[in-house]
């Protein structure tokens, strides 16, 4: 198998194309999660995942059931949410984390715990995107 994290999908085609024999490619990229699809990859692999995994999964439930707008969309706001929780560096998915229940401790440094009025901002984030 192979996993892939790079924007340039022709060469994951490519590599898929010339492997001497068949070959599992993961996608590697949250935010392209979709196009890895589209490109022919089997299965993702990306850190939000970790954190929103039933996003992910139901994005890749409907484009493996050939509903390909709403597969599109969830991918959208799975890049939505990529985008704002970025913000907040890896204390980010730590805290989104710990908010949804799984205390996993605090990033290592330079990575520090949220102010009051980050974790707010954060437990909003969860709220409005109805991460479960």
């Amino acid at each position: 198998g192979l996993k892939y994290t790079d924007s340039d999908l022709n060469k994951l085609m490519m590599v898929a194309a010339l492997s001497p024999r068949p070959l599992a490619l993961f996608g590697g990229f949250d935010q392209m999660g979709i196009c890895f699809l589209a490109a022919g990859a089997q299965a993702l692999i990306g850190s939000t995942f970790n954190v929103v995994a039933g996003m992910f999964v139901e994005m890749y439930r409907a484009f493996r059931a050939g509903e390909i707008e709403r597969a599109r969309s969830l991918q959208v706001k799975i890049n939505r949410f990529v985008y704002e929780v970025k913000k907040f560096g890896n204390r980010g998915y730590f805290s989104v984390l710990k908010i949804r229940g799984m205390d996993i401790g605090v990033p290592r440094k330079p990575g520090r715990v949220l102010s009051p009025g980050d974790w707010k901002k954060l437990e909003k984030l969860v709220r409005d995107f109805d991460i479960r």
